[in-house]
């Protein structure tokens, strides 16, 4: 039974190719000016976007678009919390800088920040933080996955790792207001490790009860985060969002850290 019914085509035309996936009601039409299947390539801010000291791709792909960012994040500067939105017709990316709730910030609360000289070595005890968010258009978060890393650097300049930490949260129902009875389950959630000291997160969620309760959604997110001995972290993060109304779905993008000592 159809709980919510959208004119995709409608929504399609309005909304362009957000997340790449092609519902499967949308017209030949519509779909004129998109990259064709197997197609990867940079997407460039568009005139109102923040810009990102990162570089974006999309990769097409046969079910959407894989969306990946790498990025480098110094220790000190503020908080990046910003809401992405994807144009794949045009190749452009509009990011837009979001207030960081307080509770995200509540182990940061009279950290020291700490003096940055690019390439020299920062002995100390560090803290990175990252999370990708998928949400729908009322910005209801969907599915989270978060990924940290605790590491000392030492006087030589060599690392070691204290902790890490990641987890992968569906919306269950619960505790936001929804406008329909819908939930998110996580399909997997694992960690993969490229070095002694990078890991990335990998979070697999999906919905059966959006719309029609035959038809999923599904989201995929990576998140890793590789510390350096400099007061810096590389991370780097994809997703992509496939099935019933997946071009409607979009992301948000948290990154923070701060020296602990």
């Amino acid at each position: 039974m159809k709980r919510w019914s959208i004119g995709l085509a409608a929504a399609y035309g309005l909304m362009g190719a957000l997340a790449g996936a092609e519902p499967s009601s949308t017209s030949r039409e519509s779909l004129e000016g998109l990259p064709q299947k197997g197609s990867r390539f940079e997407l460039k801010a568009n005139p109102q976007s923040e810009q990102l000291n990162a570089s974006l791709h999309a990769s097409i792909e046969e079910d959407g678009a894989r969306i990946e960012t790498r990025g480098i994040f110094r220790i000190g500067d503020s908080p990046l919390y910003y809401h992405l939105e994807i144009d794949l017709k045009t190749r452009t990316y509009k990011a837009t800088k979001k207030e960081v709730p307080s509770e995200w910030l509540k182990g940061q609360t009279g950290r020291k920040v700490p003096d940055y000289t690019p390439n020299a070595i920062s002995p100390g005890y560090w803290y990175a933080e990252g999370k990708i968010i998928t949400e729908d258009l009322p910005q209801i978060d969907l599915a989270t996955t978060l990924n940290y890393v605790l590491w000392y650097v030492y006087t030589d300049g060599s690392i070691g790792i204290s902790n890490v930490y990641g987890n992968c949260t569906p919306y269950n129902g619960t505790g936001q207001p929804y406008p329909v009875d819908t939930h998110w389950y996580v399909n997997s959630c694992t960690a993969s490790y490229y070095n002694p000291w990078a890991q990335q997160i990998n979070g697999s969620y999906y919905n059966w009860d959006w719309g029609w309760d035959d038809q999923a959604t599904t989201t995929a997110h990576s998140l890793g985060i590789q510390p350096n001995n400099d007061g810096t972290f590389y991370y780097w993060d994809s997703y992509a969002h496939a099935g019933e109304d997946s071009y409607l779905l979009q992301v948000d993008l948290f990154l923070n850290g701060y020296q602990v000592y």
